[in-house]
Parts: structure tokens; sequence; C-alpha cells
């Protein structure tokens, strides 16, 4: 019982909340970014776009 307190008072913690808050939406942000640069990715293969970058 003890445990299951522990357990119940931990996921209620408002710093807890707060802090899986803030985490879940940096994932949720990087997860968006990676998606935008594959868009782009594939939109410039459609179009044709060399895969290696020019170098000067």
């Amino acid at each position: 019982m003890e445990f299951d307190k522990w357990c119940e008072d931990y996921i209620n913690d408002e710093q807890t909340k707060k802090f899986y808050g803030e985490w879940a939406k940096e994932i949720a942000e990087e997860k968006a970014e990676r998606k935008g640069i594959i868009r782009v990715a594939q939109k410039m293969l459609k179009a044709n776009m060399p895969k290696k970058p020019y170098l000067n």
C-alpha cells in the first residue's frame, strides 16, 4: 500500500506534471521538425534536385 500511495502522489505532483509536460512538448517539436525536413527532402527529390550539395 505504501508504494501505491507514493505512486499516486508522484503522478499527481504539480512539479512532475510540469516536467513531463515540457518533455512531451520537446519530443513533439522534434518530431514535427523531422517530419518537416523529410517533406522538404521528398519535394527536392521530386524536383530532381541533386542529392549531394554543390561544394565550392
